[in-house]
């Protein structure tokens, strides 16, 4: 086993194709294993321990996304984290990043509909969130998933339901079963709750 996955997944993970034209900056072997992994399973749980990049990870998806064809990715994060997340996106890629939060976020949002890139915002920020009935975007990255207030845990489910989006969520490291190869789950210990479980399987 590699990483702790079956021996036919992880030569399915490893086989992946990655595209890093526009990453600035190189990933250790265990973070690309990582994208692989995301860009492979589609739905994913990412709970690496802090300081071992789930960040860049979540980055590098999203620019062999947009290398593949991809436009609009959203990040969903606490008010808290939305300046870091910002930065970091410019820092080590050349993804196009609009925040999507305060009195600006109505246009905004609109102009990231017209022009794609990344949207940051905040879980709060989603009740604004107006979007055309037949828009799509790839990439959902929900950050401090374990802080997900319960209002929007239905609003998530749903999006998820009906984009049948990737989804990548963050946060502190979790205690999980062990990785069978129909399970969609990386580099991950447990569900704290049973609405992880839920979204996560969407």
């Amino acid at each position: 086993a590699v990483y702790g996955l079956p021996e036919d997944l992880a030569r399915e993970v490893q086989d992946e194709c990655f595209f890093p034209d526009g990453l600035l900056c190189d990933l250790r072997r265990y973070q690309e294993w990582g994208v692989k992994y995301i860009l492979h399973q589609g739905k994913v749980l990412l709970g690496d321990e802090m300081g071992l990049g789930k960040t860049v990870q979540a980055i590098a998806t999203m620019v062999s996304l947009k290398n593949t064809g991809a436009t609009h990715f959203v990040v969903l994060c606490p008010a808290s984290v939305i300046i870091n997340w910002c930065r970091e996106i410019q820092k080590f890629s050349k993804l196009r990043v609009i925040k999507v939060h305060g009195s600006g976020r109505n246009a905004a949002l609109q102009e990231w509909i017209r022009s794609g890139g990344v949207a940051v915002t905040t879980y709060e920020t989603t009740s604004y969130f107006d979007l055309p009935d037949l828009f799509r975007y790839t990439l959902l990255i929900v950050d401090e998933a374990s802080m997900l207030p319960a209002k929007l845990v239905k609003y998530i489910i749903s999006t998820c339901k009906k984009l049948n989006i990737k989804i990548i969520f963050q946060g502190d490291s979790f205690q999980l079963p062990p990785v069978g190869e129909k399970q969609s789950y990386a580099f991950t210990q447990c569900y704290k709750t049973n609405y992880l479980n839920e979204i996560v399987r969407q």
